[in-house]
């Protein structure tokens, strides 16, 4: 081989590894970013990530109303160690404890929500509940047994939260769902269990929300 043959191949060698170094970032960027490659991905149930995972049943519980409308109801009084207030927790009005599962914690009782649980087996279980019509969702704590029997066969309202549950949904009337129509959509819901019962946040999910101001 002539000696201007090397010396073309070396030329063109090194061409080929410079090119390959200009675009070797650019195709490492795109491989991570269509999820090629050994590496790790995101998953799970963070809940400032908006994700929290589900399941349709724990411990062999299955939701009664997965899909209702959400009614509004009074805070608890029986509340250990306190009642928790704040912009959303107004008007104070408090229900009383029959139908309760005491003893609540200060945020269980802030984001607490009810249907007719067959066995008190369901207390204090954590859901995701997710607004049909704002898309936004809230980590609830089962704390009560509720609402009343008619106000279910009269609207479809076969669930209920107080204040702060509706207002973390984006309901704009809390009480647009007492329209003498089961079928309709008005602050209408999904229920869900939260898979990760011992770790998940309550409250609004994917946005951050002031701690509870016990009274």
């Amino acid at each position: 081989m002539k000696q201007s043959d090397w010396v073309w191949i070396v030329a063109g060698g090194v061409a080929v590894g410079a090119v390959l170094m200009i675009l070797l970032p650019g195709l490492l960027i795109a491989a991570a970013f269509l999820g090629l490659g050994g590496g790790s991905s995101a998953s799970g149930s963070t809940i400032t990530s908006g994700i929290v995972e589900t399941v349709d049943s724990v411990d062999g519980l299955k939701i009664p109303y997965a899909n209702t409308k959400l009614g509004h109801e009074a805070h608890l009084d029986d509340v250990h160690p306190k009642h928790c207030t704040g912009p959303d927790a107004d008007p104070l009005t408090f229900a009383g404890g029959g139908g309760a599962y005491p003893p609540h914690t200060s945020e269980q009782e802030r984001w607490y929500f009810n249907e007719y649980w067959p066995s008190a087996s369901f207390a204090h279980k954590l859901l995701l509940i997710t607004s049909k019509q704002t898309k936004k969702q809230v980590v609830v704590s089962i704390e009560e047994v509720g609402p009343a029997a008619f106000v279910t066969s009269r609207d479809g309202i076969g669930a209920g939260a107080p204040p702060e549950v509706g207002h973390a949904l984006g309901f704009n009337n809390l009480d647009a769902g007492y329209d003498g129509s089961p079928q309709s959509d008005n602050n209408r819901i999904t229920v869900e269990f939260v898979k990760d019962q011992k770790n998940t946040p309550l409250g609004p999910v994917g946005k951050n929300v002031q701690g509870c101001d016990p009274v």
